[in-house]
């Protein structure tokens, strides 16, 4: 399609060989949650976003449908907006389908396939939109240097709550190299998911349809295909927890037995019980996370929220 240009920043699969290899070598073995989204994690994460047990992407949903008119007015004029983590592009919909200000589209993602198709289909629908679909890890240094080729004011839109799989330093980092991106008076509008009744936390993680299960344990699968790994997926579960602690859900899994794995030439042993922890998604308060963004040159903050306070969409300008 001619409103359609790709850039491909090359996220490595030499850095997931070593990044599943160090993790794996570790005390408690892990593995960075980007590596989740190839082709077939990207589908079943779609999945997850509308399980009934799987609230943050309906609530959020809501709040762009409830506070549209507020987003739009709160939009430069004449801006572009980039989308970490694009996925199928669903959200962006709800700001463009209300905007005259948005000319140019820029969907980011790690998942080159999934990225194709979801530019395609946002291109077909707006035909007068701009589409700059790059392939890149959001979390690259790379992204604060992006020039995309055109001189709108820039927006940044982070939506569900994807800023919880972050390390408070890599939050921080993720906000700087934002900041950069944006320049002066740009927005960064992003989603948050909100300290709340800890139940409602688990049943969104261990969701009874076991599709959650089912992404977890397709980054087993995903080792096995790109890097010769011989996991059996049937020798290990999924499980869900809350960290009370460090106010984040942590999802592992787990041996159900003891065995020994190997990716190539390198083995790795489980005992039963033993887990390899996949992703963290923390849950915030809004004053906390305002505080954070504040300290690193985000303010005029504009916060947009559920009636049971469950999440929250943030608007907030570089200065």
């Amino acid at each position: 399609m001619s409103n359609i240009e790709y850039f491909d920043l090359e996220p490595s699969v030499s850095d997931f060989r070593s990044d599943v290899i160090s993790g794996l070598k570790k005390n408690q073995k892990t593995i960075p949650p980007k590596y989740f989204y190839n082709e077939e994690g990207s589908k079943l994460f779609d999945k997850i976003c509308y399980l009934d047990e799987y609230y943050p992407t309906r609530t959020e949903t809501k709040i762009l449908n409830d506070r549209a008119d507020a987003i739009e007015e709160a939009l430069p004029d004449s801006c572009m907006i980039l989308e970490y983590g694009s996925g199928s592009s669903d959200k962006i919909r709800k700001l463009l389908t209300n905007s005259e200000k948005i000319k140019t589209y820029i969907p980011l993602d790690i998942s080159k396939e999934h990225l194709k198709m979801s530019a395609e289909g946002i291109a077909e629908s707006y035909p007068n939109l701009s589409v700059k679909a790059v392939c890149a890890d959001y979390t690259d240094d790379k992204i604060a240097a992006f020039e995309p080729g055109s001189d709108e004011t820039r927006v940044v839109f982070f939506p569900g709550s994807t800023i919880g799989n972050l390390s408070d330093s890599e939050s921080k980092e993720l906000i700087s190299n934002t900041k950069k991106f944006l320049g002066k008076g740009g927005l960064f509008i992003v989603g948050i998911d909100l300290i709340k009744e800890q139940q409602i936390l688990l049943d969104a993680y261990n969701d009874s349809k076991g599709v959650t299960a089912s992404f977890n344990l397709n980054l087993l699968q995903r080792i096995n295909e790109e890097l010769g790994g011989d996991f059996n997926l049937e020798h290990f579960e999924h499980k869900a927890v809350f960290n009370e602690e460090k106010k984040r859900i942590e999802m592992h899994l787990i041996s159900n037995r003891n065995q020994r794995v190997y990716i190539g030439d390198h083995s790795f042993s489980f005992n039963q019980g033993e887990t390899i922890h996949t992703e963290n998604s923390r849950k915030f308060l809004v004053h906390e996370f305002l505080e954070q963004a504040n300290s690193l040159g985000l303010g005029d903050e504009q916060v947009f929220s559920d009636d049971e306070e469950k999440f929250a969409v943030v608007l907030m300008t570089a200065h």
